[in-house]
């Protein structure tokens, strides 16, 4: 089957859908982001079964998209988490509370000896 056919088939699936009620327009208009037609079809299926509402076939995609746009390795991530942790407690009301502050002193110490094992 050619793309062109394809695609003539997807835009079909969705204006029944529409047509029909059992997928209202802006969420097939947010599923029409996604850009694999053959994704775009898996999403317009599962949103139709469970009856999603936008927010959760939005966050589906935006899920999808980050997961293709950005293919983090691992240690990339435990990076950024720990550089916005840092920040959010660089930035924290926490030094006040003494319990908390003494939480953090002794989670600094461990990172200190796991660095100084290095």
């Amino acid at each position: 089957m050619s793309p062109v056919a394809v695609r003539a088939r997807i835009k079909a699936a969705f204006q029944l859908a529409l047509r029909f009620g059992s997928l209202k327009y802006t969420k097939a208009k947010a599923i029409a982001q996604i850009p694999k037609l053959n994704e775009r079809v898996a999403e317009l299926e599962q949103a139709i079964a469970p009856n999603w509402s936008l927010s959760e076939i939005k966050q589906r995609i935006s899920e999808k998209k980050a997961s293709i746009s950005t293919p983090n390795t691992e240690s990339n991530n435990y990076k950024e988490r720990f550089t916005a942790t840092t920040t959010k407690l660089r930035k924290s009301r926490i030094w006040s509370d003494p319990k908390k502050r003494k939480q953090i002193e002794k989670l600094l110490a461990q990172l200190e000896t796991l660095t100084s094992v290095e």
